[in-house]
């Protein structure tokens, strides 16, 4: 999921047609800053999740199931899409050595 300001920024102004001498200048004062976030529900309505800055990667997700596992007495059920990050040989590994913690399940992929 990725958060961004420029949904609002647009600018808008006007000119007389056809007369070079008073066509408008319009600068944005808004800097474009972009968010994203991976985030998690439970059956109990208990939510989780992180922010960060950068695309999606190996790293970040890794980052985010080691806290997501971190204090968990019950082990995690995790339905996750087809990101590419999701099936990283890295993460498969990880998996693997906490697998008495977490099981992933993939949707479908989608056909168009």
């Amino acid at each position: 999921m990725g958060i961004n300001n420029n949904s609002h920024s647009f600018l808008r102004g006007y000119g007389i047609k056809g007369n070079k001498e008073y066509q408008p200048v319009l600068t944005k004062s808004v800097k474009r800053v972009s968010t994203n976030m991976v985030s998690t529900i439970n059956n109990n309505g208990h939510f989780r999740f992180m922010v960060y800055e950068e695309n999606m990667n190996i790293e970040i997700f890794l980052k985010f199931l080691r806290q997501l596992i971190k204090n968990q007495d019950k082990k995690i059920f995790l339905i996750l899409d087809n990101l590419r990050v999701h099936h990283a040989k890295k993460v498969k590994e990880w998996q693997q050595k906490h697998k008495d913690k977490i099981e992933f399940y993939f949707l479908p992929a989608y056909f168009t």
